[in-house]
């Protein structure tokens, strides 16, 4: 929550000057602005170009939201110092700086100052690298996070592969035996009706000479009939 009357921003962005100067007259009545700044800068550290921007309104604002962030999408800082004279001044560096409104600062004795830069550059410039120096941080620690991530994600990827690998190479040989155990019986049932089939055959023939000789008796029919019921039989079981 912004609740405070004047507020130093910076941001680490390539949004132009213009947009965010609108934005914030979009973002705030204009009754109670009493003035606006915005410059650019560029970072010591990375070489990214910032946004520098400085809002004093005539009465305390109370603000719930960092509107800013989405225009410039970054995480902005605006809290960055409470110098108004050093932050008017450190933003005044750059020569197209925008500015709207009159910039006007008292001290608790209420006289006014003019921003002096002799006096205020060096607060300005520790606020700054302070800054930075934050930014670079929670950079870093985002890095090492991610890479953590990486690491574990790449682990467990590799864990998977190998229990992938495991599971075919156990699966193989038990579908090859499965495969041979089939052909085995399929081969044993064909050579059984293989066997009845000719056992029959013969069967009939022994039938057929049977009844068209007169060597046999009625006896000897009888059994050969038998013989071929029972081979008939233990086909159907096969």
């Amino acid at each position: 929550r912004l609740n405070r009357k004047s507020l130093a921003i910076i941001s680490w962005t390539n949004v132009s000057k213009d947009a965010v100067m609108n934005h914030i007259k979009r973002e705030f009545p204009l009754e109670n602005i009493q003035y606006i700044c915005v410059g650019k800068g560029m970072s010591e550290i990375d070489h990214q170009q910032t946004l520098e921007v400085q809002i004093i309104f005539k009465e305390k604002i109370n603000k719930r939201t960092r509107f800013l962030d989405g225009i410039t999408q970054t995480c902005c800082n605006y809290q960055l110092t409470k110098n108004v004279l050093a932050w008017n001044d450190y933003i005044k560096k750059d020569v197209n700086c925008l500015e709207f409104g009159q910039f006007e600062s008292k001290t608790s004795h209420g006289c006014k100052y003019s921003s002096s830069l002799l006096v205020s550059t060096t607060a300005a410039s520790e606020a700054i690298a302070e800054a930075t120096a934050q930014a670079a941080k929670k950079a870093i620690a985002k890095a090492t996070a991610a890479e953590a991530i990486a690491k574990s994600t790449a682990k467990a990827a590799a864990a998977a592969a190998v229990a992938e690998k495991n599971a075919v190479s156990v699966s193989i040989p038990f579908d090859q035996n499965q495969s041979l155990v089939l052909k085995r019986k399929a081969t044993v049932k064909a050579q059984a009706e293989k066997r009845c089939k000719y056992s029959n055959e013969i069967a009939e023939q022994s039938l057929e000479l049977a009844q068209t000789s007169m060597l046999l008796n009625n006896e000897s029919i009888d059994k050969i009939h038998q013989y071929k019921q029972r081979s008939e039989y233990y086909y159907i079981l096969i």
